[in-house]
Order: structure tokens, then C-alpha cells, then sequence
């Protein structure tokens, strides 16, 4: 049996799940991103006490970073 690869046959799970990265600095996160030239915003502080920055990949999935705020 093969790797799975969602982002092909099922694409509507890709879309509708997520991965959570736990980081020291979404910041320095954000800035290289956006120095590649990726569509992103910059991190913000959500009301859980987590600052939080999200990434969607080429292929849809949706990356969040978070670091303690």
C-alpha cells in the first residue's frame, strides 16, 4: 500500500482539514514567507492566547503556526 495523497483523488479533504505547527517566532515565519513571494498576513493574536499565522499550500491545505503570545 502506497503513501496517501489527498490533495489528488480527494481534494475536499485537503481543503477542509488544517496542520497546526507550534513555533518560537511566527513572525520570522511571516517574513520569510512573504520574502517568497507568498500570499500571506501577518500574524495575529487570537483570543486563546495563541499568535497565530496561516499558510494555504499550493495544493489547498491549510498550515497554521502558533507560538504563545
Amino acid at each position: 500500500m502506497g503513501a496517501q495523497n489527498f490533495t489528488l483523488a480527494k481534494r475536499h479533504i485537503a481543503e477542509n482539514t488544517s496542520c497546526y505547527v507550534r513555533t518560537g517566532n511566527t513572525q520570522a515565519l511571516y517574513e520569510e514567507f512573504k520574502g517568497r513571494g507568498v500570499d500571506v498576513k501577518p500574524p495575529e493574536i487570537r483570543p486563546w492566547g495563541m499568535k497565530e499565522l496561516y499558510v494555504i499550500d499550493p495544493h489547498g491545505n491549510l498550515l497554521k503556526f502558533g507560538e504563545l503570545a
